[in-house]
């Protein structure tokens, strides 16, 4: 079975892939912290699906966060998902992690994560006003944060969870 041009992975291989932690499977986990990465998963889908940024947008955004969060598996997996499905040329990925954009809009919203990021979200009017004036509304600012938090949350769980490599390694960043 594939899942958006992916093979679906079942919940054994799962499994097996997460040497430090066993409950990463939103379908068989249970209580809060199988709500948490169900609604994490539904959240992730539904900005990709419907959201006012864009999946090129989206894809960037969650190639820079993993990158700057350290996060191999992420950088990877959303490397090969971004490529395989034409979202994104290799250049593309590679430069999204090293926070240069396509054109100025995506290049104000790399500018504008990285600005979150290193800042703890407490960014300048400057920043907020760069990335306003790129064509961008405070409802795709939160659609912005809403990626960065949800790829965040993944990227500790992964870093935590150390999992097998199922993709292809990303091309490191020179």
């Amino acid at each position: 079975m594939t899942i958006g041009g992916q093979a679906a992975v079942t919940a054994k291989e799962r499994e097996r892939s997460m040497a430090r932690l066993k409950i990463l499977d939103p379908e068989t986990t249970k209580g809060w912290t199988g709500r948490l990465l169900k609604k994490a998963r539904d959240c992730a889908q539904h900005v990709q699906g419907d959201g006012q940024l864009g999946g090129k947008n989206v894809k960037m955004i969650i190639l820079a966060t993993s990158e700057l969060n350290g996060c191999e598996y992420c950088v990877s997996a959303h490397t090969a998902m971004a490529t395989n499905s034409d979202l994104l040329t290799p250049e593309e990925s590679l430069n999204a992690r090293k926070l240069k954009g396509v054109d100025e809009k995506s290049t104000a919203v790399l500018a504008f994560v990285k600005q979150v990021w290193d800042t703890n979200g407490k960014v300048s009017d400057g920043a907020l006003k760069a990335v306003k004036d790129a064509g961008f509304g405070d409802k795709e600012i939160v659609e912005m944060l809403g990626v960065m938090s949800l790829a965040t949350l993944a990227n500790y769980v992964s870093n935590v969870a150390e999992p097998d490599l199922d993709f292809d390694e990303a091309p490191e960043i020179s």
